[in-house]
């Protein structure tokens, strides 16, 4: 299969676009992660507790806006 130098850099930019939403995705987890980490140390709440709160109220909002 050929492909012609214009989709290849269309071909090359989706990946590198892909690759940087990968990137922003796994910093979101860590913020995540971290500020669970600080309800944690600062209320002894459990973090598998904060991440079920905070997945109902997000599917809440997310119901909510929809």
């Amino acid at each position: 299969m050929q492909i012609l130098e214009a989709d290849k850099k269309k071909i090359y930019d989706a990946l590198k676009s892909i690759s940087n939403s990968y990137t922003r995705v796994e910093a979101e987890r860590d913020y995540v992660k971290e500020v669970l980490k600080n309800l944690y140390d600062d209320y002894k709440i459990p973090k598998k507790t904060l991440s079920k709160l905070a997945s109902t109220y997000h599917k809440q909002r997310s119901e909510e806006h929809t």
